[in-house]
């Protein structure tokens, strides 16, 4: 799926220009130990209304990393921060467009410097847990997807964020993980009843496996870019 957005201060995305003060402690990068933590920023939307359910305003902290090769890679934190009403759209939408303002915002930053030629920046993005009263929180397993962003900027000075494609999966250690690229199906257990979920070695070894295949992916284009360059 391809998709063109272009940069404009009329964007639902309201995007911060003070750098977030909050201080990400003990964490990593998903794929690679040695990157180094060079900034983190804020990303805010305001959601709309729909109906009578009055749209939340939405904050995350997004970080920036470094990888052994110069490539600078965004992360979103695990906490979305949600006051003055409700989430209105899908998680998937709403993160799709915290994505988008991250990557855009890091060019305005300087960051990232586009230019004619196409760039790729990835945006990790960690699995969440039930959306609460006050936002969104990972769910704790450490796992997460990742959405490959092309960005350029052509001659006219317009800034093009293209969505390339995207990793994740869909089955998890914790039973209250949700994946931010696909929407929950919602469950047919009746009201005030509750399920709980039991996993095997086996399953917890099949999605360290599957981890490991797309950290491989992710790798595989890592090098490839740098061998381009």
């Amino acid at each position: 799926m391809k998709f063109a957005t272009l940069f404009s201060t009329a964007l639902i995305a309201t995007l911060l220009l003070t750098v977030s003060a909050s201080a990400q402690q003990g964490l990593q990068h998903p794929t690679e130990e040695g990157a180094q933590l060079i900034g983190t920023y804020p990303v805010a939307l305001t959601m709309p209304k729909v109906g009578e359910k009055k749209g939340a305003d939405v904050v995350t902290d997004i970080l920036v990393w470094a990888t052994s090769g110069g490539q600078k890679e965004l992360q979103l934190a695990p906490a979305v921060q949600a006051t003055g009403g409700e989430i209105t759209i899908p998680t998937s939408m709403l993160y799709g467009m915290l994505s988008q303002a991250a990557v855009s915002k890091a060019a305005l930053l300087g960051y990232i410097q586009p230019t004619a030629t196409p760039m790729n920046v990835p945006v990790y993005r960690p699995n969440y847990a039930t959306p609460t009263a006050t936002g969104l929180a990972s769910c704790g397993d450490e796992s997460w997807g990742v959405a490959n962003y092309t960005v350029s900027m052509p001659v006219g000075g317009t800034l093009v964020v293209n969505l390339d494609d995207v990793e994740y999966e869909t089955e998890f250690v914790s039973g209250s993980c949700q994946s931010t690229f696909v929407d929950p199906v919602q469950s047919s257990v009746s009201s005030g009843s509750s399920t709980t979920s039991t996993v095997t070695g086996a399953a917890m070894l099949t999605k360290s496996a599957k981890l490991d295949r797309i950290r491989e992916r992710i790798r595989a284009r890592r090098a490839a870019r740098l061998t381009r360059q």
